[in-house]
């Protein structure tokens, strides 16, 4: 009921939810660059001071929640150190005119970002790999034995082809006449007797 009158308008369980994710989320990222001001190096002046509403609200109770994930690299080794060093060893000082601009960075970047690492995958005991060999086996001499029993039975595929041109035949009643016929045909054969 309080949060109806605060709101203005009823919200659901989840709308609520959503909400104060989002207020955490951003109250996250504010604090990120409150921060990054101050690791900076910068002037007292130069902080960065939050202007939203509910900064200061939220800080000192959320302050102590947020916590910062560690990152994982996912750089070769090798390119790590060698960057490293390169930073550790070149010592520049340059004003804003030798700075590139934007777009050129933008094209650097795109160029110099790392490949990164496949993921290796888990290999399988020896167990699932005996189990694995075992079923490629079987289902290959499965279709071996159903490809063996298909090529070689001519008969049926002669019944199919015969099968097929019936299909063919636009009258229905000329169709059963010449079913009829062949049924006859090879009952007779069956039947007949042997000199």
């Amino acid at each position: 009921m309080q949060m109806q009158e605060s709101c203005g308008r009823a919200m659901t369980v989840d709308q609520v939810s959503a909400k104060i994710a989002s207020l955490r989320t951003y109250y996250g990222r504010e604090l990120k660059k409150v921060d990054n001001s101050q690791k900076s190096g910068a002037a007292s002046s130069d902080l960065y001071v939050s202007q939203w509403d509910f900064f200061q609200m939220l800080d000192p109770f959320l302050r102590s929640q947020v916590q910062k994930r560690p990152s994982v690299s996912n750089m070769i080794p090798a390119e790590k150190d060698l960057q490293e060093s390169e930073t550790e060893s070149t010592p520049t000082l340059c004003t804003d005119a030798d700075l590139p601009t934007k777009s050129f960075t933008e094209e650097i970047d795109n160029f110099t970002s790392p490949v990164p690492l496949a993921k290796k995958r888990k290999q399988g005991s020896e167990k699932e790999v005996d189990i694995n060999t075992l079923m490629i086996k079987t289902l290959t001499q499965i279709s071996e034995r159903k490809k063996d029993n298909t090529d070689c039975d001519c008969d049926i595929l002669f019944g199919k082809q015969v099968g097929l041109e019936i299909q063919k035949i636009n009258s229905e009643r000329k169709c059963q006449e010449l079913k009829l016929k062949i049924q006859s045909l090879i009952f007779n054969y069956q039947f007949e007797s042997e000199p």
